[in-house]
C-alpha cells in the first residue's frame, strides 16, 4: 500500500497500520491450561508495567514504543463458549479490550449463525464477559460514525472464515467438494 496524493478523494485514501501479532497457541488444549493462563496474564501485566515505568521517568526516551496488547483477537469454536473460554476471556478483559470472533463460521447455515450469535452474547451477558463494545460517543455528530458503530455492535461476535489459498484472480478461496467460498466477500464473513 502507498501513501494517497494530497488531493485524493477520502474514500480512494489508504491508511498504513502497523501491529505487532502476539499469537498464543495452544490454549485449551491441556487437561489443566491454568499455566498457560497465567503466562499470557503476566505477559499482558509486564507490557502495562514497563509502559508505566517509562512515563514516570523524568527523561524519556523518544524512542520508545508501546508495546502493550491494544485487543486480543479471541476466536470462539463453532462448538460454543467453553468455561475455559469464559475464565480466559474475563482474565485478559483486566489488561486489554476482548474482540470475540466466532471461527470458522461456514460451519453454519445464515439462520444457525445469528442464533449461534444470539447464544454468544447472551453467554457473554450471563457471564459478565467484558467484551468490546463499539460505543457511540454522545457528543459525536457524525452520522456516518454512529451508523457504522452501530452496525459493527450488531454484527458482533464477528464470524470469519479463513484460507492461504487464492484462485487464478488471486482472491483467497475455500475449496469444498460443493462449490467455493470467496473468503473476502460480504456475504461470507464480517471481516470483508
Amino acid at each position: 500500500t502507498g501513501q494517497p496524493s494530497a488531493d485524493a478523494e477520502y474514500e480512494d485514501e489508504e491508511e498504513i497500520i502497523l501491529f505487532n501479532l502476539v499469537n498464543t497457541h495452544g490454549i485449551g488444549e491441556n487437561i489443566d491450561d491454568s499455566l498457560c493462563f497465567d503466562e499470557v496474564t503476566l505477559y499482558l501485566e509486564q507490557q502495562f508495567d514497563t509502559v508505566l515505568a517509562e512515563e514516570t521517568r523524568i527523561k524519556r526516551n523518544p524512542r520508545f514504543e508501546d508495546t502493550r496488547v491494544h485487543i486480543a483477537l479471541y476466536f470462539i469454536e463453532p462448538t460454543g463458549l467453553r468455561e475455559m473460554d469464559v475464565e480466559f476471556m474475563k482474565r485478559i478483559s483486566r489488561y486489554t479490550n476482548v474482540l470475540p470472533i466466532i471461527s470458522r463460521a461456514d460451519s453454519f447455515t445464515k439462520e444457525e449463525l445469528n442464533e449461534f450469535r444470539q447464544k454468544i452474547n447472551s453467554d457473554l451477558e450471563k457471564y459478565h464477559v467484558p467484551v468490546y463494545k463499539f460505543e457511540v460517543d454522545p457528543e459525536d455528530d457524525d452520522i456516518e460514525t454512529i451508523e457504522e458503530n452501530q452496525a459493527l455492535a450488531n454484527l458482533q461476535p464477528f464470524a470469519i472464515i479463513c484460507s492461504d489459498t487464492k484462485d487464478e484472480e488471486g482472491r483467497y478461496v475455500r475449496e469444498y467438494p460443493w462449490g467455493t467460498v470467496i473468503i473476502n466477500d460480504s456475504k461470507t464473513s464480517d471481516l470483508h
